[in-house]
């Protein structure tokens, strides 16, 4: 028999009761959904520190503009809400010969790892599984440079939906936040949603009652760009309830995102910014990436 789920909660304090929502309350144990990949998901994702030319078009890339995959537009300022998020881990490369970044491995648990090719100074092949919690390449080391790196680093994959601008669900969309761009994201979220709840003290605020205003801002040298989350107006009630159905649907197969945004980012060659501050990538604020709940 259907219970009712122990984290069950209505999205907004006071909403009225409907035949949905008293359904939502119930954890069936399944969802008709587990048959969904990766490949099934046609979500577009949004990506930035795109440099060279546009592959399609020959357009020059600008470092203060997103690309929208599904449209091949770019832009300036994107309106958006954000719905929810899943963390995840990631060891990329650059390969000056090829121009391009090569994913060696990731892990969509944080827990595993899989080595999408062979490590380039490490014997370990293409297919193998390592632990996160004692791998070499989640240890902090100084480059040639006396700089802070290390290998891989923790990804906030994001799912979230373009606004129109009388803030109505215009479409989904993916966005991937690690290294320089993590700590604007999560200082973010600490200055409006964790442990924000107007009424239910000490709760998270949802991510989806925000519009929220995406900008780039550019580095002093030029060399790459961080993303700038401005909150703007609440959003009305009709969008909340429409974004809190998309928010259940990534819940339920939230890997399969996660894998997706993952394959968009590889296919476009996202430039990957290293962070050298010597400090988590989700540091700044006073908040680190482990203040979030696992999500």
């Amino acid at each position: 028999m259907a219970k009712k789920s122990d984290s069950a909660a209505a999205v907004l304090p006071e909403e009225p009761a409907t035949e949905l929502a008293m359904v939502m309350d119930y954890d069936f144990g399944f969802t008709g959904l587990e048959g969904l990949d990766a490949g099934d998901i046609r979500t577009p994702s949004i990506l930035f520190n795109l440099k060279g030319k546009d592959e399609e078009t020959g357009r020059l890339r600008q470092l203060d503009e997103f690309l929208v995959t599904d449209t091949g537009t770019y832009h300036k300022q994107l309106r958006v809400a954000l719905v929810a998020m899943a963390k995840s881990r990631s060891f990329r490369v650059f390969n000056e010969d090829t121009n391009r970044n090569e994913l060696i491995c990731s892990s969509y648990d944080r827990k595993t790892g899989t080595m999408r090719r062979d490590h380039p100074t490490l014997a370990v092949n293409e297919g193998a599984v390592r632990r996160c919690e004692d791998c070499p390449d989640a240890e902090w080391f100084k480059d040639k440079k006396g700089k802070n790196r290390k290998n891989c680093n923790e990804v906030f994959n994001v799912f979230g939906a373009l606004l129109s601008a009388d803030l109505q669900v215009e479409s989904e969309f993916l966005v991937r936040f690690a290294k320089t761009s993590a700590p604007p994201f999560t200082e973010y979220l600490g200055k409006h949603h964790v442990k924000k709840h107007p009424k239910l003290r000490g709760r998270d605020l949802p991510l989806f009652v925000y519009e929220v205003l995406l900008t780039l801002d550019v580095d002093k040298g030029g060399n790459f760009a961080r993303p700038v989350l401005t909150k703007g107006r609440p959003l009305p009630e009709e969008t909340v309830k429409r974004l809190a159905e998309l928010c259940q649907t990534f819940l339920e197969i939230r890997e399969e995102y996660v894998k997706k945004g993952e394959a968009d980012d590889a296919r476009h060659s996202t430039t990957d910014v290293m962070d050298t501050t010597g400090e988590s990538s989700g540091g700044g604020g006073g908040f680190r990436q482990d203040d979030f709940a696992d999500s």
